[in-house]
């Protein structure tokens, strides 16, 4: 419960943007699940964005996210 309320707090400032999860972006994250194997749509998702944006991917979990694309920066957190 207090990871969610650090989430929260975060989600609150002006450090992360929103992306929607509309019905084109679900058709292309399951065109790159189906390439790479993975299944995690949530996963497929964050690496989708960190490529799109150049960003760095902040995650629990970096292997998930290596699955999709091992070309990422990723921080565990």
């Amino acid at each position: 419960e207090a990871r969610q309320h650090d989430v929260a707090k975060l989600l609150k400032t002006r450090a992360v943007r929103m992306h929607a999860l509309n019905d084109a972006v679900a058709f292309e994250l399951g065109r790159l699940l189906a390439t790479t194997g993975a299944s995690d749509v949530i996963d497929a998702h964050v690496a989708a964005l960190g490529l799109a944006t150049g960003g760095v991917v902040l995650t629990s979990d970096p292997d998930d996210i290596r699955a999709i694309d091992d070309s990422l920066a990723i921080v565990r957190v």
